[in-house]
């Protein structure tokens, strides 16, 4: 078989756009997740922070927020850093689960840890 320059720089046209479309994909997916891991942390602090100024004057016992949104903010923190570190090995897949969806979920999550 015998090929012609052109056809080789056909080729390499297109994985770089293949790759660079790929690494566009990763980099958009890294930011959405560092956002929502940012504001699942400040849902938690705002949680925290009512359900001790509404408990300190009704009760003496302090009952923590449950935690779901931390538990989420870890997990988007986690696909974060994986969709990072994929962004210089674009043909890596992504392991990280999703975050928990409810409580329920966050539970049995937290049942297999252990």
């Amino acid at each position: 078989m015998k090929y012609s320059l052109r056809s080789l720089m056909i080729v390499v046209t297109l994985a770089c756009v293949i790759l660079g479309g790929r690494i566009e994909y990763l980099r958009r997916w890294a930011v959405f997740h560092e956002s929502e891991a940012r504001r699942c942390t400040m849902q938690f602090e705002k949680d925290t922070a009512d359900e001790f100024f509404s408990s300190s004057s009704q009760s003496v016992f302090f009952q923590p927020p449950s935690g779901l949104a931390l538990e989420q903010g870890r997990a988007h923190e986690e696909l974060a850093r994986e969709y990072r570190l994929a962004l210089y090995r674009p043909w890596t897949t992504i392991k990280a689960p999703l975050p928990p969806a409810d409580e329920a979920e966050m539970l049995k999550r937290m049942d297999y840890r252990e």
